[in-house]
């Protein structure tokens, strides 16, 4: 068992055989666990903590996404929570982050990042707690949605490699979040039936021609709000309330890199970006722990 509490339940474990090869695949993660996590926990014991973001498909390697369930008022307790994040002596650098849609707490160890989003459970009309629940359950929807689709989370990890590595890949700086690289994968995944070996570059061509004037999201979704969708070069639709677009903060600039990236199509080795395979079902295997 853990040291800590913070566990995820899963929904389903399944066993994958590949030829010789043999791993499991879960819908969720269980279980992260180290001397930070345990501090976080120590300092936000009196709220549910739940896990979010990419760390849901099994990609470790970004910040890691924390949603804080509580029933203080925001701001006093988001004040409250960072100055003893500040104090305990385990982080490096611990700030209050805010903007329109967002406020979250960003603290940083040595190695690691955790961005800890809070929910004020009492107060029904708070647009930011709305959409920090949206930060783990629209990962959890999209895994939900492609849970037939036994290469999404292997094709999710090989996009994300080719858009860190080409440099369009981070919200903060107006490219590509996890999320809309997440729903640019689902989606394609639901549209088309692709081998693996030819899934990146057909990838990268189908969005490369896409028609930007239709907002992006999976079968029936809502349309988005006239002021989230006015003017936007990508409109891509979280699958979650409150169906915010989730490339919001991107500008012409970004976008005309991200699509002249995309139209190097003939120029990407799919054997380069497959070899992410085998890594990602270790990843995922090695978050498989305590299921019992």
């Amino acid at each position: 068992k853990p040291k800590t509490p913070l566990e995820i339940v899963i929904n389903s474990v399944q066993i994958i055989t590949n030829n010789d090869d043999t791993y499991y695949k879960t819908q969720q993660l269980i279980t992260i666990h180290d001397n930070s996590i345990d501090t976080i926990y120590a300092i936000f014991s009196d709220c549910t903590i739940k896990l979010g973001g990419s760390h849901i498909f099994g990609d470790t390697s970004n910040d890691t996404d924390l949603v804080v369930y509580g029933k203080q008022d925001r701001q006093t307790f988001l004040e409250t929570k960072t100055k003893l994040l500040e104090t305990c002596g385990e982080f490096v650098n611990v700030k209050l982050v805010s903007n329109e849609y967002m406020q979250y707490i960003k603290a940083e160890t040595n190695s690691k990042y955790y961005d800890i989003h809070y929910c004020n459970t009492t107060d029904k009309s708070d647009i930011k707690s709305i959409n920090a629940i949206s930060v783990h359950t629209a990962s959890e929807t999209i895994l939900e949605m492609m849970k037939n689709d036994t290469n999404f989370v292997t094709n999710l990890m090989t996009v994300k490699k080719f858009c860190k590595d080409n440099g369009i890949y981070g919200q903060q700086y107006g490219y590509l979040s996890g999320l809309a690289v997440a729903m640019l994968v689902a989606v394609f995944s639901m549209n088309n039936n692709i081998v693996q070996e030819q899934f990146l570059e057909k990838f990268l061509n189908y969005w490369a021609n896409y028609d930007y004037t239709k907002q992006i999201c999976y079968a029936n979704a809502p349309k988005l709000d006239i002021k989230d969708a006015h003017n936007k070069l990508m409109k891509i639709v979280c699958p979650v309330k409150p169906y915010n677009n989730i490339t919001r903060n991107m500008v012409r600039s970004t976008f005309d890199v991200i699509i002249s990236i995309f139209k190097q199509t003939k120029q990407v080795n799919n054997k380069t970006y497959l070899t992410i395979k085998s890594d990602t079902k270790n990843t995922i295997n090695s978050y498989i722990l305590w299921f019992n």
